[in-house]
């Protein structure tokens, strides 16, 4: 199967299968795929195998196909590329169009994934806080969307320290396992200073850390404004 034949093909399976109209049952995911979902966890945890999260794509594809108006607000959107809103004010944007007539499975997907997430968490499988804000063609912004990502994760289950774990401990032994070397994620001696100071505590609520006092990368020391600097450029 060539690449750009899988999505309508994994299309066609889902609707095959479920009742998208109906919206996402997690009782009756359990019921026809709780077996199959156990033996895939069960690979997972054998082989020490952490997943990305990427969970903002989910959230911005229904903003954007059932609330256009809110994704249009995200002050963010100054950072797209002008063809890409173009694009997306055109109807013709990426998502726009891989969805058109299928509105309803954005919703089903998202709900799916939410539940997946649920199962992953609940079996102590690692995960690796991630947006897939790596290309201009999604809406997802990088930076502001791993705020995103992070709130997304309290909302269904996560603690504060556990959402923050999966971009800095989680991440960190990743890289160890692919590098052999351990050198951030944590704050001890012989780590790399990468710092955020922030004005509340974050295990307390998660959002404190969009508003830092500063930032120390490798050691070096911004400030606020050199922050607010940086983002005007």
């Amino acid at each position: 199967m060539a690449w750009q034949d899988w999505l309508p093909y994994l299309i066609e399976c889902i609707f095959q299968q479920n009742d998208v109209a109906a919206g996402f049952d997690p009782g009756e995911m359990q019921t026809t795929y709780g077996d199959k979902l156990v033996n895939v966890i069960s690979i997972l945890q054998s082989n020490n195998i952490p997943l990305c999260t990427t969970m903002i794509v989910d959230h911005i594809l229904v903003e954007k196909l059932f609330s256009p108006g809110t994704f249009l607000s995200r002050p963010e959107l100054i950072f797209m590329p002008l063809d890409y809103l173009t694009a997306f004010n055109q109807g013709v944007e990426k998502h726009q169009r891989q969805f058109q007539g299928i509105e309803d499975l954005a919703t089903f997907k998202y709900d799916l994934d939410k539940f997946l997430l649920n199962e992953l968490h609940q079996a102590g499988i690692p995960v690796l806080l991630s947006s897939d804000a790596g290309t201009a063609e999604m809406g997802v912004v990088p930076g502001f969307s791993i705020h995103d990502e992070l709130g997304i994760l309290v909302e269904n289950g996560f603690t504060p320290y556990e959402a923050i774990a999966a971009g800095t401990v989680n991440a960190s032994k990743v890289v160890e396992a692919m590098l052999g070397e351990d050198d951030f994620g944590t704050i001890e001696g012989g780590k790399r200073a990468d710092l955020i100071l922030i004005n509340g505590n974050p295990l307390e609520d998660v959002t404190n850390i969009k508003n830092p006092l500063g930032v120390m990368a490798v050691g070096r020391w911004y400030s606020r404004q050199t922050l607010a600097d940086f983002v005007d450029l």
